[in-house]
């Protein structure tokens, strides 16, 4: 399969940081891309063009069987060049994975490794490596109306920070990970439970400029509880307690003064009430709140939304959602954050035949970065079971743009 795009955007000076209010700028993006599957092996290469960017990128994906043992291998890489000299985004990275899973009785035990790496090469300015490896063993068993699973996983992080024309600026730092988990889920007629627990453990040290050697640790559990309740069949109720861990990368100690090492631990809870009817009509209401602690402080968010899902008939569909999200901070001011974000999504889809579909979507976003009304559209044409036709077109307050991609394969994708 082969398939190449263009798109055009005009830039009015107010998204860009650089970029003097008024002024009305033009730019191009060319995206190119290469994909074939034989088998069960898949390649691809594509590449992305601006006036200003570069990019290249290109992944294998293999699936095959030894014996019982199913074996999943990708790697992949590619590399980012900003002709505006940003002091962050010229990079070169890869990455591979394999995972094996067995089946044993009515369990099965899967093992996981992967590993990346990244290479940053701002001009003039600093050279940044990083790499980092993950080794996961997990083991699932169905029993009845229970299930199972439990597992450890080890990671390991790596990185230095070398500036140009600096001996003294110099930074290293190696960040360790653990952690043991195990989730139980029961199933009983309408109801589905299911709880999960795991212990981390994180070990840091490294040298900056100011601090020749700092090793660091720290340790904590982690809790999660779930539960859905359909009361008939039309509808559910679900109910979640999550707890994440976001672990430090190597960049912990790419600067001074260097922060205390913490379990960087976010707690959710959500809340979803939804109906849904045979004809494929769907209506929900969520109402999250999140507790995120770190280093830099602790930020509380609330969240509440809506959604439907309608196709009317054979040739119409509506969807629409909105949702808005408080933000507060103890560490952040309110100016600085903004008392509130959220996204309302108008989406209209017309099916003129098998062969062609028409949308008009309507966003319009209150984040202080993509901030104004958008109107989008977008058309589909199968030309044959070979050739697809995609037109799309996008209209904001300060930019537009507009993309023709035609994309050659067989119907099964081999």
């Amino acid at each position: 399969g082969f398939s190449h795009g263009t798109s055009g955007r005009f830039n009015l000076g107010f998204d860009g940081p650089t970029a003097d209010l008024g002024t009305i700028g033009g730019g191009r993006l060319r995206l190119e891309g290469v994909q074939s599957r034989v088998g069960d092996a898949y390649a691809a290469f594509g590449t992305s063009t601006g006036d200003a960017t570069t990019s290249t990128r290109a992944d294998v994906v293999a699936r095959t069987k030894i014996g019982k043992t199913r074996v999943l291998f990708t790697a992949g890489s590619g590399s980012f060049d900003d002709m505006t000299s940003s002091p962050t985004k010229l990079s070169q990275y890869t990455g591979a994975k394999l995972r094996l899973e067995l089946p044993i009785g009515g369990s099965s035990l899967r093992f996981e490794a992967a590993t990346k790496s990244k290479n940053k090469t701002p001009i003039a300015d600093y050279v940044e490596d990083e790499a980092s490896s993950d080794v996961q063993m997990l083991l699932r068993h169905k029993g009845g109306s229970l299930s199972s699973e439990y597992g450890f996983e080890q990671t390991l992080a790596t990185g230095t920070r070398d500036y140009v024309g600096s001996h003294t600026k110099h930074y290293t730092g190696v960040v360790r990970g653990g952690r043991f988990f195990t989730s139980q889920q029961l199933t009983s007629g309408r109801l589905t439970a299911t709880a999960s627990l795991a212990s981390y453990t994180l070990s840091a040290n490294g040298t900056t400029k100011d601090t020749p050697a700092n090793a660091q640790s720290a340790a904590g559990p982690t809790f999660g509880l779930a539960t859905q309740w359909d009361f008939d069949d039309h509808l559910r109720l679900q109910v979640a307690h999550a707890a994440n861990e976001d672990s430090a990368s190597a960049s912990f100690y790419f600067g001074d003064p260097i922060p205390s090492l913490i379990l960087d631990i976010s707690q959710t809870n959500e809340a979803t009430l939804s109906y849904r009817t045979r004809r494929g009509f769907v209506a929900s209401a969520t109402m999250v709140g999140e507790r995120y602690a770190s280093y830099l402080g602790t930020t509380t968010l609330f969240g509440r939304g809506l959604s439907i899902d309608w196709p009317i008939d054979d040739r119409w569909r509506v969807r629409a959602w909105t949702f808005g999200l408080n933000d507060q901070s103890a560490a952040i001011s309110a100016v600085t954050l903004g008392s509130s974000r959220g996204r309302d999504v108008g989406w209209l889809t017309y099916y003129a035949s098998p062969g062609m579909r028409f949308d008009a979507i309507y966003r319009r976003e209150t984040d202080p970065i993509e901030f104004g009304r958008y109107l989008d559209g977008d058309a589909a044409f199968v030309l044959n079971k070979h050739v697809m036709l995609i037109l799309t077109d996008e209209r904001h307050a300060t930019r537009s743009s507009f993309g023709l991609s035609l994309r050659f394969g067989s119907a099964d994708g081999k």
